[in-house]
């Protein structure tokens, strides 16, 4: 062999070889990086743009052809509209697997989780924590996640194997989206078996023990963790009792036998961390402790995806912005801002109660309370509906008017096609375009804003209004 085809050779040899893999239709992809690994394979991103692929490991013939089954199974499903990557083809060579679309601008959870405890841990506080967003991204993510289960555990179906992993969140902190991936383990809501897969430290105690398949309960207890987790860079399990105690008290928490870190008998408290109350309301609060108290040996007990959504939609609404200049972080509704203790001023920001009016005229009081409200922060633009806060159809209801706090007033621009009516002190007010309340206006006087139908059909009408002092 001449040299230079000895240098030719040896070239081929040491250059690394492509992994390549080919769906049921003869397309190709290459897997460039592993992006995540389980207990069941490796997901991989490829040189097809917005696409990965999931390869199964060869390890048992059985597991293998019951797995490759299922996905088959789950590409019959209808998962449209819902932001999980489902599968879109199978891949059959050199190993099975499927292939799966993801968006661009996205990246696993666990990457902006570790990134922010580690930075705690290290002395940098909350640098980590606010530079991903804060509190707010943090509870629109997990809305945005809240949603998507709920929607699928409508459909009969469970998620299976939830993780920070198989969560991808958008790498702009101003964005959140959030993508589930890996669902391979999506199945029916009541299914008993399905191998008891989960992920270390986020599986249902039951799911822990090999008691139970995966179910909407299961998802509720890992959503919760992951929830409780993200907020306050503390594992609800893990305090410190398990911290200060042998390896196998760890395993004890996770299959439910251990209090949690809140738990009124502080055996096992948190060791760091966030404080819950200063990153959850009293009602994200209540369901943490249902979840983790009544919910740990009563699966039944655990708050639903749907009631989840309702409650982080609600402190969603209720957050302050804080106008330090160092801070410029976001807190639940309080007279100071629990991250650097500056007092919250009144003036940058107005409070709109959300109210049910009714013409019924046996009805004594018009003017019925939802229970539901939102903060409008200086800078911030409101988009009231057609429905009332609170219903589980307020925020794909139409657009009435859109309310603005600034440096001008209280800005209030109707919807082309809409009117409403502005009440102070019993006196009406038809709006057909807009109308600024300056701050000349503002006397701390109760306005309500009627967002009254186009067309009034029925003689016992309902419609909404927002009721504010200015």
């Amino acid at each position: 062999m001449s040299e230079q085809a000895k240098q030719t050779s040896e070239k081929i040899n040491a250059a690394p070889k492509k992994r390549l893999v080919q769906d049921q239709f003869g397309a190709e992809y290459e897997c460039l990086s592993l992006l995540g690994e389980g207990g069941q394979g490796k997901v991989w991103k490829t040189n097809h743009q917005n696409t990965l692929v999931k390869t199964f490991y060869r390890r048992n013939r059985d597991k293998e052809e019951r797995w490759f089954k299922h996905v088959q199974w789950v590409l019959r499903q209808d998962l449209e509209g819902l932001s999980i990557s489902a599968p879109k083809a199978l891949i059959t060579q050199p190993v099975p697997g499927y292939v799966m679309e993801l968006m661009d601008g996205l990246h696993p959870l666990s990457v902006e989780m570790e990134g922010s405890f580690t930075s705690l841990v290290e002395g940098e506080g909350l640098t980590g924590y606010l530079k991903t967003g804060g509190l707010k991204r943090r509870l629109l993510l997990l809305a945005e996640l809240a949603n998507t289960l709920a929607r699928l555990h409508a459909k009969g179906l469970a998620y299976g194997d939830l993780s920070p992993s198989n969560i991808f969140v958008s790498e702009r902190v101003k964005d959140a989206r959030v993508w589930l991936i890996d669902c391979d383990n999506i199945c029916t809501n009541e299914r008993s078996g399905w191998e008891h897969l989960h992920t270390p430290g986020y599986g249902a105690p039951e799911v822990v023990r090999g008691e139970s398949g995966v179910n909407s309960l299961t998802d509720a207890w890992s959503f919760a963790v992951i929830a409780y987790q993200l907020l306050t860079l503390q594992h609800p399990l893990v305090g410190v009792l398990v911290e200060d105690g042998e390896p196998e008290l760890e395993e004890q928490a996770h299959r439910g036998e251990l209090p949690w870190v809140c738990d009124p008998d502080d055996c096992n408290e948190a060791t760091g961390g966030i404080p819950m109350e200063m990153v959850a309301s009293k009602s994200m609060q209540g369901l943490f402790h249902r979840c983790f108290e009544q919910g740990r040996l009563r699966a039944w007990d655990r708050p639903t995806l749907t009631e989840w959504r309702s409650v982080l939609d609600d402190a969603t609404s209720m957050l302050l912005d804080c106008h330090n200049s160092d801070c410029r972080s976001s807190f639940i509704r309080n007279s100071a801002c629990p991250f650097c203790d500056t007092e919250a001023d009144a003036a940058n920001s107005v409070l709109l109660i959300a109210l049910v009016y009714s013409s019924d005229p046996e009805l004594e009081r018009k003017l019925m309370q939802t229970g539901s409200g939102r903060v409008l922060n200086r800078g911030e633009t409101a988009s009231l509906k057609r429905v009332p806060a609170g219903t589980a159809l307020f925020h794909e209801s139409s657009e009435v008017c859109q309310v603005r706090l600034d440096d001008k007033g209280l800005a209030v621009k109707v919807v082309p096609g809409n009117r409403i009516r502005l009440v102070l002190d019993g006196k009406e007010q038809e709006i057909t375009r807009g109308i600024l309340l300056d701050y000349d206006k503002k006397q701390g006087r109760n306005y309500f804003l009627h967002l009254t139908p186009a067309l009034q059909s029925d003689e016992h009408a309902t419609h909404p209004v927002w009721a504010f002092r200015w």
